[in-house]
């Protein structure tokens, strides 16, 4: 048997500033040790080490395996600040005292601290050249640490001020950050610092909070006003992502570049992601959503050797493939904002611009701005003369975005036009594309579709029908049993599709698949396709 089969694939829909991503979340219910997560980490053997506030977790991805300064040998200090792996395997960690080091051939923990009596409350860690290890701390300044020797060197780098919130090394200097908002550029060739003008940006607090070596080999800066790219020629910090002023005043921090795509975790915002077609994407919290990410103040990302991204917050890990975009349910919630008035949803549209996704419910419609991720509900209710009970249900059997603030409506009741002032201000207005004496043959509106600007199918519980939505004229369509041939075929039209080539099917209940086509006179008619004669045989399957 030949058959025309009409798929309707429900691409990603929630794009633009609703996440697309499906987050997996890790908490302290799950064997999380603390909450707060600092810093991420992978070793050679692909498990995780999460550093919080109250010790190291190993994640093997299925259980969490706890260490800290209570029953592990070698490890001084729970709150573990910053993290780093040198080539040979060796996991090093920064505390709130000491530097701890672990070795995984012999599982071993073991701290390290100058011989000066002061708590060494580490900040960052940095690999350098050879053995080197770089040691920002909050303070004591910068440290220098030989790995092979097991040696602390103050760093003098003509700058004496203890408080170093990160110290990064590349291409024989180190990037210091110095408080929050002062930042050096030491160059280990001259023995000689650059203070790098933040004043000149314009703002009066502004605050570092990142510096990334990206997978470009560029070198960012997040900040509370946004992302910046530090020039290292000129010695200055120049805007990123201009294009995207969504950005411009988010506290970043943690950046990273994966597979093409840019990824900001935010202080508050939640994480942001340009797409490889330069989207940008905004992932924040929901409670009511099981998938949704966890929570809206994040402090670190992490990119795995699978490429799987990894995002600490103060309430645990979440991750997630960022390869992989598929639906996050989103149904009833008691913010509407992010939610829909009901858990029946019927229809889906957009407008022409792909900004606006509209969803049909039993109560109405349901826009939803990609850009903002927000949810506008326009729920229809009993207008002028109609009548009714005030909570009567109003099933959207179908519908057609002619722009982002007209929609045509399908109900049960008949065709209707959503017109949309604002968020508050909104009508529904009836269209009448038959007498309404006749209405209640011709009433359940299965689906709509234009054939241009002015002129739309409709398809109807008796008939098919062109109406124009200027004029409110309207041609009817059903099937003629002298002229079976020439007619739609028997049956209820519950199906219009239009494909690439802009030609219109239709599908009814008795009668198989039907076109929209021209005759001599040039007048439209619906007649069944010859697909429908070649049916051979049918087999039960």
């Amino acid at each position: 048997m030949k058959r025309l089969v009409f798929l309707i694939t429900f691409l990603p829909c929630f794009v633009g500033a609703q996440s697309v991503y499906r987050f997996n979340n890790y908490t302290i219910n799950n064997g999380l040790s603390q909450s707060s997560v600092n810093t991420i980490l992978q070793d050679d053997n692909s498990a995780l080490w999460i550093g919080t506030q109250d010790g190291l977790n190993r994640f093997d991805g299925d259980k969490f395996e706890i260490f800290n300064s209570d029953e592990e040998e070698g490890i001084n200090n729970p709150f573990i600040t910053s993290s780093a792996k040198t080539e040979d395997g060796t996991l090093w960690f920064g505390t709130h005292n000491g530097l701890t080091e672990y070795t995984p051939s012999t599982e071993e923990f073991k701290t390290y601290t100058p011989n000066n009596k002061k708590n060494l409350d580490i900040s960052s860690i940095s690999i350098g050249e050879g053995d080197d290890l770089w040691i920002a701390t909050l303070n004591q300044g910068v440290y220098r640490f030989d790995r092979n020797k097991k040696y602390f060197e103050l760093l003098n780098w003509g700058n004496s001020a203890p408080e170093i919130s990160s110290a990064t090394y590349v291409d024989n200097s180190l990037i210091i950050n110095k408080g929050s908002d002062e930042l050096f550029i030491y160059d280990f060739s001259s023995n000689t610092s650059k203070k790098i003008r933040t004043d000149v940006l314009g703002f009066d607090d502004f605050a570092i909070l990142n510096i990334t070596i990206a997978s470009d080999s560029n070198i960012y800066v997040g900040s509370n006003f946004g992302v910046f790219q530090l020039d290292m020629k000129s010695n200055c910090l120049l805007r990123e992502f201009q294009n995207y002023p969504e950005l411009r005043n988010v506290q970043v921090k943690s950046i990273c570049l994966s597979q093409g795509q840019w990824f900001f975790a935010s202080m508050g915002n939640g994480l942001y992601t340009i797409d490889e077609g330069g989207e940008l994407i905004n992932s924040t919290q929901d409670k009511f959503q099981k998938s949704a990410l966890m929570y809206n103040d994040l402090s670190v990302l992490f990119e795995d050797k699978n490429k799987k991204l990894w995002i600490g917050s103060e309430r645990g890990i979440s991750s997630f493939d960022p390869k992989y975009s598929g639906f996050i349910g989103v149904g009833p919630g008691a913010n509407l904002k992010k939610s829909l008035p009901s858990s029946n949803v019927w229809t889906f549209t957009e407008d022409k611009s792909g900004n606006y996704l509209f969803v049909g419910t039993d109560l109405g419609i349901s826009r939803l701005n990609r850009k903002t991720g927000l949810f506008t509900h326009f729920n229809r209710r009993y207008q002028n003369a109609e009548s009714g009970p005030k909570e009567a249900k109003f099933n959207v059997m179908s519908s057609y975005s002619i722009d982002s603030n007209i929609v045509l409506v399908g109900f049960e009741d008949g065709l209707f036009k959503l017109e949309i002032n604002s968020d508050q201000t909104f009508y529904y207005t009836r269209l009448n594309y038959v007498n309404p004496i006749i209405l209640s043959k011709y009433n359940r509106l299965y689906g709509i579709e234009s054939i241009d600007a002015e002129n739309y199918l409709l398809a109807t519980k008796g008939a098919v029908f062109l109406y124009n939505i200027e004029t409110g004229s309207s041609q009817r369509f059903e099937h003629n049993i002298n002229r079976p041939k020439e007619s739609l075929s028997p049956g209820t039209c519950r199906v219009i599709y239009k494909d690439r080539k802009s030609r219109i099917w239709f599908a009814t209940s008795s009668g198989g698949i039907n076109i929209l086509v021209k005759n001599d006179q040039g007048n439209y008619m619906i007649k069944p396709h010859l697909i429908n004669d070649n049916i051979r045989k049918i087999t039960k399957d």
